[in-house]
């Protein structure tokens, strides 16, 4: 230390002025204080120089306390790499977290046959419809006691499907499009003389969280791709004499979405079912605007897969049928509602009910006419009206 006063105090003060400038707390010295005693200045100036030895070991203690600052800088740095691991999040939640797109569907496991309402698990539930007045009244004699049963989305599964087609009743099947057993359930549904609808997949409000599958009509299409999807399934399925739809919240209460529907069906001549799973749907207003025949779905059977819940939904389809005359329910190939309707089926008679093809229900009533009546059912071992049908069913792995 002495050297430096000897040598030269001046630089000293100024070197070390320099590094006391970057110590917090450490004031710089007055051109003033540096004239008035060199010396005194140059001594405090070499007292602060320890500090500044001591003070880099307390960095280093930092460091070394850096597992609590480290602790605290793998979290920034932690919180940088989640940053772009965000950002790989980001597409990742698009492309490959998202839930199967609709050209690949789950086959296997649990299927999601209806679309569940947000946070309930349930889905849409029953109670009055509204049905666009076609002006003209069915006669009451006509449909008194009278429901219709609607099966939907067949096509991942043979066995169950085939199960229902030869139940002793006329249940409408509605039938997915583009699926493993599409082509034959229609095929042996036509051959048995059910009576067949489409059953369209249509976007739902938690799309892409839940798939409506293979061959879906989706909010972002315009007319043109909208009524493309829907040809191309109609072209899949020509036994249809209609359609309803599979899942749809978000689609069945656009009203422009529903008018492209609504132009293929006039066009071809089909009905539509409102399947109903948005209490806002527009799709019966619009069919009837459109000129198409409609109907409006009223129960769920199966919200609940269990066989008791499903006998006491098949039962509030009774009481509806008694009172309104006119009652559309729709359930789903569980094993559940097969074994229900195995129970169910043969009461009707004693209970004065009459279960029929769901184009019976329509609107306007004039449109019933142009669609099939009912056909004699087939028996489980293949014969109609007692003679045997000429088909056979398919295999059990029957292809596309």
């Amino acid at each position: 230390m002495t050297l430096l006063v000897e040598k030269g105090s001046d630089q000293t003060s100024t070197e070390m002025k320099g590094q006391a400038g970057v110590i917090p707390g450490s004031p710089a010295p007055t051109a003033q204080g540096a004239d008035s005693d060199p010396l005194r200045l140059t001594l405090a100036e070499s007292l602060r120089a320890p500090k500044m030895v001591q003070r880099t070991p307390v960095q280093s203690d930092s460091s070394s306390v850096q597992p609590k600052g480290p602790s605290v800088q793998p979290e920034g740095p932690s919180v940088q790499p989640e940053g772009p691991s965000v950002q790989p999040e980001g597409p990742s939640v698009q492309t490959e977290a998202t839930p199967p797109p609709p050209e690949k569907p789950p086959v296997h496991g649990p299927l999601l046959y209806e679309e569940p309402l947000p946070g309930t698990g349930k889905t849409a539930p029953g109670g009055p419809r509204a049905i666009p007045s076609s002006g003209k009244k069915a006669k009451k004699a006509e449909t008194l006691h009278t429901l219709a049963l609607i099966i939907d989305d067949l096509g991942y599964e043979w066995p169950i499907a085939k199960a229902i087609i030869d139940l002793p009743a006329d249940i409408t099947l509605a039938i997915l499009p583009k699926l493993p057993y599409s082509r034959e359930i229609a095929k042996w549904g036509k051959t048995t003389g059910r009576e067949l609808l489409l059953h369209q997949p249509m976007e739902p409000h938690r799309y892409p969280h839940i798939s409506p599958g293979p061959g879906a009509m989706l909010a972002w299409m315009d007319r043109e791709g909208l009524q493309a999807v829907l040809r191309s399934n109609l072209d899949q399925l020509p036994e249809v004499v209609g359609i309803n739809n599979h899942m749809g919240s978000r689609l069945t209460e656009n009203g422009q979405a529903m008018d492209a529907v609504m132009a293929v069906l006039a066009e071809k001549q089909l009905f539509f079912i409102d399947s109903r799973t948005s209490e806002g749907s527009v799709g019966a207003q619009r069919a009837a605007v459109g000129h198409v025949p409609t109907a409006v779905r009223d129960v769920f059977i199966d919200n609940k897969p269990n066989e008791e819940a499903i006998l006491r939904q098949l039962a509030q389809l009774e009481r509806l049928a008694h009172s309104h005359g006119e009652v559309i329910g729709i359930g789903h190939p569980y094993r559940a509602t097969l074994a229900a309707l195995q129970r169910w089926l043969p009461t009707l008679p004693q209970k004065g009910i009459i279960l029929t093809r769901v184009s019976r229900f329509i609107r306007p009533v004039a449109a019933r006419a142009h669609y099939p009546d009912h056909h004699p059912v087939v028996d489980r071992d293949g014969h109609r009206d007692g003679h045997a049908v000429a088909a056979s069913p398919p295999n059990s792995t029957p292809g596309n």
